[in-house]
């Protein structure tokens, strides 16, 4: 009856609750429109072990005091995002996007509108290998003299955006970049950097990397976009936060633009939005 007792009293105070569960999953919602579910507890659960070493702390209970608590709430809710948010990403990562960029919308759009550069927004860029994919596109149809075009990167997440602004990579990736974009990269120094690969530095010019919730109306600043990038985040939010961000992505898209989603993703009552499939999960704006 004693050990009943104590295993209970184990798991109460180092097993997360269901309670606690939740509240952690609705301050992911709150704060990026992720849907955790309880059927993610383990996963949350695992995470959070991670961050409670990191912080001293034995008990879930304990990490839940913390994290109701001030000064400390704002720093820690973003943290958990960084560590409860998913970061997968590859470069020309759907390779079919890609191709359809070089074959069909690149030569569509033809010269940058009135002399200005094109905008181009990866919405959700992770660490970065999206942004850097589309640099290399945009910079091999402009040609080396001229390269007409500027790139958006933003992410909730400040850890991934601080390895992207880093853009250092592990050289095994040039394995599996076509040749023709092989140039885009240096080898890197020594020490911990030895055998990693660097974006080159006129490539690193085009880019720009910003902290940006896309639920936020002012994501994007007020620019206006000729190709938007928003694939594999709109998975993770629910039927309405997903037509909320689509309104807005479609209104930040110039006319004859592109907009570019994930390909377990679809835009509903695309005409209504002013929007066009033109491919498998490709959308022109009319």
């Amino acid at each position: 009856m004693d050990q009943a007792v104590s295993r209970r009293e184990d798991r109460s105070a180092y097993g997360l609750g269901d309670a606690d569960a939740q509240y952690i999953a609705d301050i992911i919602h709150s704060e990026t429109g992720v849907c955790l579910s309880l059927a993610k507890k383990t996963m949350i659960q695992a995470r959070l072990l991670r961050r409670m070493q990191k912080l001293g702390l034995a008990r879930f209970e304990d990490y839940i005091d913390f994290l109701r608590r001030a000064p400390e709430r704002l720093a820690e809710r973003s943290a958990l995002v960084d560590i409860l948010t998913t970061h997968k990403t590859d470069f020309f990562r759907e390779r079919h996007h890609f191709e359809f960029l070089t074959s069909s919308a690149l030569a569509s759009l033809s010269r940058p509108r009135a002399g200005r550069p094109w905008q181009v927004w990866s919405a959700g860029c992770s660490s970065g290998e999206e942004a850097w994919s589309l640099a290399m596109v945009l910079a091999e149809h402009f040609g080396e003299q001229d390269w007409r075009f500027h790139v958006l990167a933003t992410d909730v997440s400040s850890m991934v955006l601080a390895k992207a602004r880093q853009a250092v990579y592990p050289r095994a990736i040039i394995e599996h970049i076509a040749p023709a974009y092989q140039s885009c990269f240096l080898m890197t120094g020594r020490g911990r950097q030895t055998g990693n690969v660097r974006v080159v530095p006129e490539l690193r010019e085009r880019v720009t990397f910003r902290q940006e919730n896309l639920l936020d109306p002012e994501a994007g600043g007020d620019q206006m976009f000729d190709l938007v990038f928003c694939r594999n985040v709109m998975i993770y939010f629910d039927r309405d936060t997903t037509a909320q961000l689509v309104r807005r992505l479609a209104k930040r898209v110039l006319g004859g633009g592109y907009l570019f989603i994930g390909h377990s993703e679809t835009v509903e009552q695309a005409e209504a939005l002013g929007l066009r499939s033109v491919a498998p999960t490709v959308y022109q704006k009319v």
